[in-house]
């Protein structure tokens, strides 16, 4: 397996999904309501040009995901246009049945 494979499927199974928030002024109501909106079922988010959201049970779990998304994210801007393996499909169910995310 290589690294990038490797790297993807610890995301899978820290993160899973990654829903991205659009942008929204600091301090607008609509800002509030579309990451609740986004929030249910998963772990992290990204919020378009304010950064990321980690929710976890504990505060050492929440650092190790948000460690997780960082290099995941700086891997892929090593990488941008090189071929690389993603998981398909099936394995990545097979990740979330083997380890679900429950807050």
């Amino acid at each position: 397996m290589t690294e990038q494979e490797l790297r993807h499927q610890n995301f899978v199974m820290r993160i899973g999904r990654l829903p991205l928030v659009p942008y929204f002024r600091p301090g607008d109501p609509e800002f509030a309501d579309a990451v609740g909106r986004l929030a249910i079922g998963t772990h992290a988010m990204l919020l378009a040009h304010h950064g990321m959201l980690v929710c976890e049970r504990e505060l050492t779990a929440a650092v190790n995901t948000a460690e997780e998304l960082e290099e995941t994210a700086r891997l892929f801007l090593i990488i941008k246009d090189r071929p690389y393996g993603q998981l398909t499909r099936a394995q990545v169910a097979e990740l979330e049945r083997l380890f679900p995310k429950s807050i």
